[in-house]
């Protein structure tokens, strides 16, 4: 009998596991939408996604949002892409030049960095442990500007005004 309930219990966990499509699918550029078309879009894809960004309220109105940068880049085999939302988009940077990142989350700015080929340096050196808990708060130099490294500074979860 107690054969009976794992076998039960084996069998639900195939049928469980066989539910749900995760193969890899083509990112579509959805970079320069607006959030409520970049997820449709991604849904018809069958691709899943994670909107970063939105303001100290989220997001509320989705069409009053632009998807600023995805992650993974456009053409490459993903099951789910990282959005980064803003009201409006600043200009795109040029090779060799940073990239805004004040604001986002410590772990997509350093994938943005990366992705540009930019070395980095986060302080508090040394304090930082979960990088997805930390969010960019000032960064050096300004974006734009021509750099080999930037440096950022960051504060657990969100930036705190000194009023």
């Amino acid at each position: 009998m107690r054969y009976g309930g794992l076998l039960c219990l084996g069998a639900l966990t195939l049928a469980l596991a066989g539910c749900g499509d995760v193969t890899a699918k083509r990112v579509p550029n959805v970079a320069g939408d607006r959030l409520d078309v970049a997820k449709e879009r991604l849904d018809d894809a069958g691709l899943g996604y994670e909107v970063i960004g939105g303001g100290a309220f989220g997001v509320v109105v989705e069409s009053h949002w632009q998807v600023c940068d995805q992650s993974p880049r456009p053409g490459r085999r993903a099951k789910s892409v990282d959005l980064v939302v803003a009201r409006a988009c600043p200009e795109e940077s040029r090779p060799g030049r940073v990239p805004a990142v004040e604001g986002l989350r410590l772990d997509v700015a350093e994938r943005v960095l990366g992705d540009r080929g930019l070395e980095y340096y986060v302080y508090p050196d040394g304090k930082v442990i979960i990088s997805a808990n930390w969010t960019v708060c000032d960064q050096y130099p300004s974006p734009g500007d021509p750099a080999a490294d930037v440096e950022l500074y960051v504060e657990h979860f969100s930036c705190e005004d000194d009023d």
